[in-house]
């Protein structure tokens, strides 16, 4: 059997990155080390892990900020009431991609951008997935 346990991203101010998502969804900061060049960040958010990382000096990595790639796209958060969460995170600042809307009877959806331009889903489930 398989088991959700992460998503890692690369990003490019780990200070700014931790802010983010302490602040926007109260993702919990366990730690910071060393590997392979560069500085690795653990969060956990609502039981998942969120592991963030500066760029290795061998990488070349762009900030493109394009909605569409080749490999990651987005991921998601749920919560109870999308359009209270929207304005919530509209107020501390946060940009909205996409204003909420209906993509199905029962799940609600919007985009929100997050550091480096990362796509993230805040979705409501009237009834669960």
């Amino acid at each position: 059997t398989y088991g959700f346990d992460h998503v890692h991203l690369i990003g490019s101010d780990l200070d700014a990155s931790e802010r983010f998502y302490a602040e926007m969804f109260g993702a919990e900061t366990l730690g910071r080390r060393e590997a392979n060049g560069s500085t690795n960040l653990t969060m956990r958010l609502d039981g998942v892990n969120l592991f963030i990382r500066s760029p290795r000096p061998t990488e070349d990595v762009e900030g493109d900020g394009q909605p569409l790639r080749h490999t990651y796209d987005h991921f998601g958060v749920v919560v109870q009431d999308l359009l209270a969460a929207i304005e919530e995170l509209r107020s501390k600042g946060v940009t909205v991609l996409q204003e909420p809307a209906t993509i199905r009877p029962g799940t609600h959806i919007a985009f929100i951008e997050g550091p480096d331009h990362t796509r993230i889903e805040v979705l409501q489930r009237d009834v669960p997935a």
